[in-house]
């Protein structure tokens, strides 16, 4: 049975989640301890609006993108540690997050 850790995607996805809990941790801290919605809202108005169902809401980017940012950090969070103990069981929800963001848009 081939091993998860010799595959050399291992490296590939381990860069991969560490880089994007460095930008979801950076872009939480930059959320919670500035006002950088200014500036952002009409970028992420324009993204959020573009997904089915948000295009006639008129919300707050703020309350949408503190839980993706966690459930992301978390999937992040789990995938590095099952390619750390070898569990396939751990990368699931990684992959269904991968897998929902590509679906949606």
């Amino acid at each position: 049975m081939a091993d998860l850790y010799n595959l050399p995607s291992y490296y590939h996805v381990s860069i991969t989640c560490i880089t994007r809990l460095l930008i979801a941790k950076l872009i939480l801290f930059f959320t919670f301890f500035s006002e950088p919605w200014s500036a952002l809202s009409n970028v992420l108005m324009q993204f959020i609006r573009s997904v089915p169902g948000f295009s006639t809401m008129d919300i707050s980017p703020v309350p949408l993108v503190t839980p993706l940012l966690s459930a992301e950090m978390v999937a992040d969070t789990m995938v590095l540690m099952g390619l750390c103990w070898r569990s396939r069981f751990c990368l699931t929800p990684w992959l269904l997050l991968n897998m929902l963001t590509i679906f949606t848009f």
